[in-house]
């Protein structure tokens, strides 16, 4: 029986990797083993991310539970099925113990659980893998820090006293005077003494608004106070 495994996130299908794509490999590489439709059998994890393990996503604990000995499991590419080389290392492990054949199909038709050049290949790959994956974190990590730096936005809701202006790439922080002029306001009253709810009638005294346009409630205020205090 072979057992084939499919996945795909959001930001997946947004780029244009497909379900139907993975399962088009698959069903390619059964009928070059000689087995027909019926013989395959797909486990979809459709809007699931990578960073969850396999066991631990719907389709892939199913098919963990129900693969037995002498089966096939295949993924078009290995990044479809394991999220780190830990994952994929301890389920080839578990395959090889099972007498459960693995194969990935970016890496060759030959299981990865098979002779020792094999396995060693597969877990090499894994290890680069993950490496791979861990400097793109950083690289994104660190684009974020520079672009703050230098004032540009890097996603949510503008902190209170800044609005956005531009988008993607361009998006920038500006000061917002009307806000700033709050937040002074509330500044010039922190102290021992200091209250939300105090603070929060004088600004709706004063006819001023929140961000919505509406008056102020005590916990914007807290927001207010307790950005200002971790300065």
């Amino acid at each position: 029986m072979i057992l084939g495994y499919i996945r795909c996130s959001t930001d997946d299908q947004v780029k244009g990797s497909t379900l139907q794509d993975q399962e088009n490999v698959i069903r390619g590489y059964a009928m070059t083993q000689g087995v027909d439709r019926f013989g395959v059998q797909i486990y979809t994890d459709a809007d699931v991310s990578a960073k969850i393990p396999l066991r631990e996503r719907p389709e892939g604990a199913k098919l963990i539970a129900e693969v037995q000995a002498g089966d096939t499991i295949i993924a078009s590419k290995m990044d479809r099925i394991f999220r780190s080389a830990r994952d994929a290392l301890e389920i080839a492990d578990h395959c090889m113990a099972g007498k459960i054949n693995l194969v990935l199909f970016d890496m060759g038709v030959q299981p990865v659980t098979g002779d020792g050049p094999s396995r060693m290949f597969f877990t090499m790959l894994a290890a680069f893998a993950e490496f791979e994956r861990g400097r793109i974190r950083e690289r994104l990590i660190n684009g974020k820090e520079a672009k703050a730096r230098n004032g540009g936005h890097t996603g949510g809701e503008a902190p209170y006293g800044y609005r956005i202006v531009g988008e993607g790439r361009e998006a920038k922080l500006e000061i917002n005077p009307q806000e700033q002029e709050i937040i002074e306001i509330v500044r010039a009253e922190i102290g021992p003494r200091f209250s939300n709810a105090a603070m929060m009638r004088k600004l709706n005294g004063q006819g001023l608004l929140n961000r919505s346009g509406k008056p102020f409630a005590a916990y914007q205020v807290q927001r207010i106070a307790e950005r200002l205090t971790a300065q």
